[in-house]
């Protein structure tokens, strides 16, 4: 053992590896002197173990002292409504460019830049989800997310700390805002995830397409297929999935001089861009939706004409049946729409 000096890394008020040698060889090795119990000899050789491998084994287990010079900064935990993107870079979520903050005035433009919990208890949450957020993230890590942001919120308000967990039940597009049921629990995710297979979720859009649909009310069945980045209607041969809306025509107006109309659209099965494609493919694309023939008029395409703005299910865990609906005038373009 190296010989230290007592002031050296002392632990406890004992010293160096030397006091801890003398005070052994007083203590334990006097037989039945001043210990008279196979349990207290025990406990006194594992005492000097510790502390003489903390001493001399492995000496950098007690850091030195402290020297002179300018101090380490300690990286910042990222705080609750932000995220770590990849690379280590951490950004606010809301400092994020997002569409709903291109009004025309203040009577145009719409507010919710953060999601926001509409109802939460101990098995799910609700929220809305502005346009221009990820439902999940993507791996790319430069875009917020609902499900990180439920994550955190999540954590805020769990005592026991940890990483708390939560389910995607389901998606909304990056381009889409509105309504979203996250699960809390495993059991939950499970059952909300099945009554979204069995079709036994109401699912209800607001929608702004250009021109007026003829009819004013009608479903449409059709059936899609996924090609590449798009949805679109099967050609020649090719076979698709059967997927079914209903749509009615609320009102007729403009959005920067553009005339639109505003459709309520329930949403009978589940497909991605379902309802950008069925729309687009009856001429009718929704506003601002460059990727079914829309002009692009959302800024960087974070935003269009349609919404998640009623969700009706059954709680997994009280079997009662829930309703939640979603005002509209937070969202781009919805607050700029005029009515006829």
């Amino acid at each position: 053992m190296n010989r230290k000096s007592p002031d050296d890394r002392s632990l406890g008020g004992l010293g160096a590896s030397r006091e801890l040698m003398l005070w052994y060889n007083q203590i334990v090795y006097v037989p039945f002197g001043l210990t008279s119990s196979i349990i207290e000899n025990w406990v006194l050789i594992k005492c000097f173990f510790y502390l003489a491998v903390a001493n001399d084994q492995f000496p950098d287990a007690i850091p030195p002292p402290a020297r002179p010079g300018p101090a380490r900064p300690v990286p910042a935990r990222p705080m609750p409504g932000s995220r770590k993107a990849a690379g280590g870079r951490v950004w606010p979520v809301n400092a994020m460019k997002n569409p709903n903050d291109m009004g025309a005035g203040t009577g145009g433009k719409a507010t919710l830049t953060l999601p926001e919990a509409v109802y939460e208890d101990r098995q799910l949450m609700v929220i809305t989800k502005p346009n221009g957020w990820l439902s999940q993230a993507d791996g790319c890590g430069d875009r917020p997310d609902a499900l990180e942001w439920a994550r955190r919120r999540v954590a805020d308000n769990r005592p026991q700390g940890g990483r708390p967990f939560v389910g995607l039940c389901h998606r909304l597009d990056r381009q889409v805002g509105g309504l979203m049921v996250i699960a809390k629990t495993s059991k939950a995710a499970a059952r909300i995830s099945a009554q979204f297979r069995e079709r036994a979720i109401t699912k209800v859009y607001a929608a702004i397409c250009l021109g007026r649909p003829d009819p004013p009310e009608a479903d449409l069945s059709q059936d899609l297929l996924r090609d590449g980045c798009v949805t679109r209607l099967p050609r020649g041969q090719e076979s698709g999935t059967p997927c079914r809306l209903r749509y009615r025509v609320l009102g007729t107006g403009t959005v920067d001089g553009a005339r639109v109309a505003r459709l309520e659209v329930e949403l009978i099965t589940g497909f991605k861009h379902q309802i950008r494609a069925q729309l687009s493919s009856i001429g009718h694309p929704i506003y601002g939706d460059g990727h079914y023939g829309a002009p692009g008029t959302a800024p960087g395409g974070e935003a269009i004409g349609l919404c998640s703005t009623h969700l009706s299910f059954v709680h997994p865990i009280s079997r009662e049946r829930m309703s939640f609906d979603c005002p509209l005038d937070k969202f781009w373009p919805f607050a700029r729409f005029v009515a006829d």
